[in-house]
């Protein structure tokens, strides 16, 4: 027997719809602002929409169906069941894990077609070889640690492990990313933001090299010299 409960949350998926038209138009208006280099036209901005924690208690599937109709291109996830929540009331966008997937829990991520993050090659390897027994490839995400110490690829070791990563059969490198542990420093390193700049893998969805999203707002030093991102983590707001 359900629990009476004294409180509740209404949601108002109106405003969130107008939301996340604000924040598209804001993420126009920068790209707006920003020199062309003439030769290629800018991606057009794209909005990852994280949805831990049931939409961080808003209504998972609810926010996810009404973020479809506005456009949104992917959603995030911190696990494989909670990824799983969506394709059962009938997702179809990418579906990033954000943390790490246990061994045990590859076989439903590749039946549910989620895209796993990957730091460890042991992983990758087992990654692989479910997708090619699917038979059909499988994206995949690559978080380089630049000093939040939590997980993701150490920063001096990334490029050797996407070299490694990327030539494995059964996965297609689908970004790259990193979480700033401090967006105020005057210190954050770009040795990763000439890294990302320079990946170029022909085993890599067509977007790739171009992807590129960080969860904390860089300086302004640190804007100049990290790649522009074409995908936008938001939260539910």
């Amino acid at each position: 027997m359900p629990m009476p409960v004294s409180t509740w949350v209404e949601v108002d998926l109106d405003r969130f719809a107008s939301n996340l038209r604000a924040v598209r138009e804001l993420l126009l208006r920068e790209r707006a602002k920003e020199p062309g280099d003439g030769a290629h036209a800018a991606p057009e901005p794209e909005i990852l929409l994280v949805l831990k924690a049931d939409a961080y208690g808003h209504g998972a599937v609810e926010m996810a169906q009404a973020a479809e109709r506005e456009g949104v291109a992917h959603f995030g996830v911190a696990t494989l069941h909670e990824g799983i929540q969506l394709r059962q009331a009938g997702s179809r966008l990418p579906v990033v894990v954000l943390s790490p997937l246990l061994p045990s829990e590859i076989a439903e991520a590749v039946a549910h077609r989620l895209d796993p993050t990957v730091c460890d090659l042991e992983f990758a390897h087992a990654l692989s070889a479910a997708a090619e027994s699917s038979g059909r490839p499988l994206r995949f995400h690559v978080e380089v640690d630049t000093g939040m110490g939590r997980i993701g690829v150490r920063e001096e070791e990334a490029e050797a492990f996407l070299t490694r990563a990327i030539a494995l059969p059964g996965l297609r490198l689908a970004s790259l990313y990193t979480h700033f542990p401090d967006a105020d420093a005057e210190d954050l390193s770009s040795r990763t933001a000439r890294r990302c700049a320079s990946a170029r893998c022909s085993n890599a969805s067509p977007r790739a090299a171009s992807i590129r999203r960080a969860c904390t707002r860089p300086t302004a030093r640190e804007r100049s010299t990290f790649p522009k991102p074409t995908s936008t983590r938001c939260g539910s707001a």
